[in-house]
């Protein structure tokens, strides 16, 4: 879900779950400027999306299949998001 600020939003364990029943690899992506799309539709601004490393189906399935490896899935996500935002914010 999309913040209307620079703060993340706390995380839900869907992601974990998904990956888990998919059997697939997780692409951490980190969207800058999503929180002011008005202004990126207009071209006021540039919305920049950056990719970090797969985390791989079989880290995935390292983790329970319940709901606190789902939660642990999806908060090592957000960390790795967290690390592309820190990365772009130093760009600018």
């Amino acid at each position: 879900t999309r913040s209307k600020t620079k703060d993340f939003l706390p995380p839900k364990p869907c992601v974990g779950m998904l990956a888990q029943a998919a059997h697939c690899p997780i692409v951490p992506t980190y969207l800058h400027g999503n929180n002011r799309l008005k202004d990126c539709l207009l071209r006021r601004t540039r919305m920049t999306i950056v990719y970090g490393e797969p985390l791989s189906a079989d880290w995935v399935a390292s983790f329970p299949d319940e709901k606190a490896g789902y939660q642990a899935i999806t908060e090592a996500v957000m960390e790795r998001i967290g690390q592309l935002r820190d990365q772009v914010v130093n760009r600018t």
